[in-house]
């Protein structure tokens, strides 16, 4: 095909993305397919929230445009796309369309559709899974084209996805019309093989709800908890449920509003009016086959049968044995292509429309959040108890938090629960780290402080003025304003996500306070003494510049190198480790974030002798929420390279050493050569990627959603990357480790060995 070309692609993703939709608007797949109607291009802004509402919406397609092609429906037939150019200018245009995930039996599917081309105008369709593809390329002036393209079908949740697109492409004039497209499996429309679920019917709730909490009880607390727990489980457990039969979010109202308020002689016979029947579901007909799980949830709740009545409990444990096929209308794979096995939320909304004072949202916000998580973070096995523990006092606080301010705080408060060091927030409204608003009240000191258990180390001063204040570096401060840091701590901690005090970057936060004065207790030499800071303000006018530009790349001994992987590409990581192969040692700095993702590999083929698997990855067992499962899809660094480097290795890590770049400091560590020298004894604890999960009212946050294991077992939660030897902070000269002293460590290892 000419490279200068007008491009039309219609691309189906029978797929999956990171992002929620609302109910999908479409009557049926064939008239999404033909009446084509363009959505505007979601920027990354609004990604994380008006996104959630439109992005997998199968009522309009997604584009890309470059240059001014005419794209529009024949005015008098809805049903036939027109694309035209009336000039010789090189244009580009595509619309694409992603569905959130679809699950069916087969074994074929096929496009087609017809196709009329004029002027320089040509066309080529495809369809593609995996390994297997069909394409035609329809070349024909001024006559009506039928073009079909069939290949076999997985349905295999984990195969890859199904891309179905139609090229029409050319320089200069012509036109396309474009009508009667669909998708067929096995020779049936996929309309009948993959009906609208019930699910999406339903809209007796989408602008609200008539749910008033008020002041609840202890008993109504209780029962909420209750009601919690049991949701969820039908939710990712029963069949179907997961099929899509129900809005299950919706179903949760309708709950709430019939048993809340129950007796108790009635409350247990109201809430299983609400379980879907199960006759005629099958029993799973193996055991939970042991061999590859690697953690898994007790759900020990399951066994108080004085919590749940001998009825309902005895429903749940039967629902639990039944059969699943691993499709769920609410959770399913990232995309079907990931090795990783990520899995995404799909059918979940953050309900942008929705106001925080409703009751009933913010309770679903809560009980779907937790849930999620409940199930779907890997490393619940770890904090499973802590998990239940904190749901009655989490929904008093949603109940109550019926102010913007107040929601976002127990949105954030939610979240790092998890301690989670990737959680990130999306689409809130409070600044929750900025100064007056969030965790930082509004005044804190210029100094920096290093955490040591529930100790505050001054390490640095950061302006010219500070030096006066009273302070020394190496005092330790115990009190702000009469308060104890362990006791601060429990009230900031709430807002902070780290998984360890390593990984904490802004320990400073334990230090602010309100007004303009502050009363510090500290201890120097071992003597305690109270200092009163009147005005601090007045200390904080000219803050010192003492960065200096992060290198490189250096020589630091003799035949010893040192790389920032922070500071460059991987195209000049390959030149220079190229250059230096022969050197007797290399120390790779990876205490913050890999500049180029693509170091990974050059580090692995410069390093290894031939692929090696280094560690492994834990997923969601679709089948059995709940559970993670090995994964089989193993990853190799390196390659065969007799000439792999000989010299020593050594890798410097810290807490700010977090995700890939925990990863990469695994690779140089574990190499034949390699030695991890730690700025303390723990990095990030993160090592895995990450999927978004949503709140309501526009929230949103991350998570860290496979979990990472050596492969002895380690797990990198919570404490990171193995460190060979770490480098201790001078409690009594308040000196944190800087690079020139960890060179130095890095050093004496190499000549040592």
């Amino acid at each position: 095909m000419n490279l200068s070309r007008i491009i039309l692609c219609i691309v189906l993703f029978i797929d999956l993305l990171p992002v929620f939709s609302q109910k999908a608007v479409r009557s049926d797949f064939s008239e999404m397919l033909n009446c084509i109607t363009l959505q505007e291009k979601i920027g990354l802004d609004n990604y994380f929230t008006g996104s959630f509402a439109n992005m997998m919406d199968h009522g309009t397609w997604n584009y890309y445009m470059d240059g001014n092609p005419i794209c529009k429906l024949d005015p008098t037939n809805d049903r036939k796309y027109v694309v035209e150019q009336s000039n010789d200018r090189e244009t580009r245009f595509m619309i694409y369309h992603p569905f959130e995930g679809l699950y069916f039996m087969g074994d074929s599917i096929s496009f087609c559709g017809r196709i009329k081309l004029e002027g320089e105008f040509g066309a080529y369709c495809s369809v593609t899974q995996g390994s297997e593809r069909d394409s035609i390329e329809l070349n024909s002036q001024g006559n009506w084209n039928t073009f079909r393209c069939t290949i076999p079908y997985s349905n295999d949740i984990y195969q890859k996805s199904v891309v179905i697109s139609l090229d029409i492409y050319g320089s200069g004039k012509g036109s396309a019309e474009i009508t009667d497209m669909n998708v067929f499996i096995d020779e049936l429309p996929i309309d009948e093989v993959c009906s609208l679920p019930l699910a999406n019917k339903d809209h007796e709730f989408d602008d609200g709800t008539p749910i008033n909490l008020g002041n609840l009880s202890y008993e109504e607390v209780d029962r909420l908890a209750l009601i919690c727990k049991i949701w969820g489980f039908l939710k990712y457990y029963h069949p179907s449920i997961a099929q899509g039969e129900y809005d299950w979010n919706y179903q949760l109202f309708r709950i709430i509003l019939a048993t809340l308020h129950s007796d108790n002689n009635n409350f247990f016979n109201d809430l299983c009016r609400f379980i879907p029947s199960i006759a005629g579901l099958k029993k799973e007909s193996n055991d939970l086959c042991n061999d590859s799980i690697i953690s898994q949830i007790r759900m020990s709740w399951l066994e108080d049968s004085k919590k749940l009545g001998s009825k309902l409990q005895k429903k749940l444990f039967t629902i639990k044995q039944l059969e699943r096929s691993g499709f769920n209308y609410a959770v399913g794979p990232y995309s079907p292509q990931n090795k990783e096995r990520l899995i995404c939320f799909r059918n979940e909304t953050a309900y942008d429309n929705i106001p925080v004072s409703d009751d009933g949202y913010r309770i679903l916000c809560l009980f779907r959040f937790w849930n999620m998580m409940y199930y779907f973070h890997p490393y619940m096995e770890r904090k499973e108890d802590h998990w239940l523990s904190i749901l009655p006092q989490y929904i008093r606080l949603f109940a109550n938090a019926r102010k913007l301010n107040d929601f976002d705080k127990a949105c954030a408060m939610l979240a790092c629960e998890l301690k989670d060091t990737h959680t990130t927030f999306y689409g809130f409204k409070t600044n929750l780290y900025g100064f007056g608003e969030g965790i930082y009240d509004d005044g804190v000191l210029p100094i920096d402080v290093k955490l040591i258990g529930d100790e505050l180390f001054i390490t640095k001063f950061l302006t010219a003025e500070a030096v006066n204040m009273g302070l020394q570096i190496g005092d330790c401060i115990t009190h702000v304003n009469g308060r104890s840091i362990s006791t601060i701590r429990q009230e900031k901690d709430r807002y902070l996500q780290f998984a360890n005090d390593n990984a904490n970057q802004i320990p400073i936060v334990y230090t602010a306070f309100h007004g303009d004065s502050v009363t510090l207790n500290i201890k120097r030499h071992g003597i305690e003494r109270v200092l009163f800071i009147r005005n601090w303000k007045q200390y904080a006018r000219t803050f010192l510049d003492d960065r200096t530009a992060p290198m490189k790349l250096m020589e630091v001994g003799e035949g010893v190198f040192y790389i920032n992987l922070s500071q460059i590409t991987s195209l000049e990581l390959k030149q220079k480790l190229d250059s230096i192969k022969d050197s007797k040692g290399i120390i790779f700095d990876m205490q913050g974030y890999p500049f180029d993702q693509n170091s990974a590999e050059v580090l692995a083929d410069y390093l290894y002798p031939k692929p090696t698997c280094l560690f492994y990855y834990t997923y969601a067992d679709l089948k059995h929420p709940g559970v993670f499962r090995k994964n089989p899809n193993m990853f190799y660094y390196g390659k065969q390279n007799p000439d792999y480097y000989k010299g020593k290795v050594v890798v410097l890590v810290g807490g700010g050493t977090m995700s890939k770049a925990e990863q990469l400091a695994c690779i140089i560590g574990a190499s034949p050569k390699g030695y991890v020298i730690g700025k303390g004894m723990m990095t990030g604890g993160v090592w895995g990627n990450t999927v978004v999960a949503p709140f309501t009212s526009g929230n949103a946050t991350r998570y860290t959603n496979i979990g990472a294991y050596y492969l002895d077992g380690y797990c990198t939660y919570p404490n990171g990357v193995i460190i060979n030897q770490a480098v201790p902070f001078s409690a009594k000269e308040g000196k944190d480790a800087g690079l020139g002293e960890l060179i130095e460590y890095a050093l004496s290892y190499i000549d040592a060995n």
